[in-house]
């Protein structure tokens, strides 16, 4: 697992704005599930989240998914070598060599988007 903030700094505005309508599906304590929605083409990306604490905390250690290519191709094998991959069967897990040949971690866009607007969306309930 690793601390998600590690790898959802540098969320893009840009990003925000254009997968800003998300939507979450109750899944239970320790899990966060749902789909954002881009705002240009209309695709949705599934996202999964497991977390070592009951809500999302700054300090929350996390396992991830998202259905999106950039996931798959850049992003499983260095989450499935931190342990922080949910669902390793439903990759091909070999080394990047194009798009992260620095192995770095890190994560999809669309999981960064999710997150960020998660921890918003609770953070604007405590006030």
């Amino acid at each position: 697992m690793v601390n998600w903030k590690l790898i959802c700094k540098n969320v893009d505005p840009k990003d925000i704005e254009e997968y800003g309508r998300f939507s979450e599906v109750p899944a239970g304590d320790h899990i966060i599930k749902g789909i954002v929605i881009s705002s240009k083409s209309g695709n949705a990306y599934n996202i999964l989240v497991s977390m070592n604490t009951p809500k999302l905390t700054s300090k929350s250690e996390v396992k991830l998914f998202c259905n999106c290519d950039d996931f798959k191709f850049r992003w499983a094998w260095v989450l499935n070598e931190h342990n922080a991959l949910l669902s390793p069967q439903n990759f091909v897990l070999t080394p990047p060599k194009i798009m992260n040949k620095t192995h770095d971690l890190g994560c999809c866009k669309h999981i960064k988007v999710f997150l960020t607007l998660k921890e918003k969306q609770m953070l604007s309930t405590l006030k």
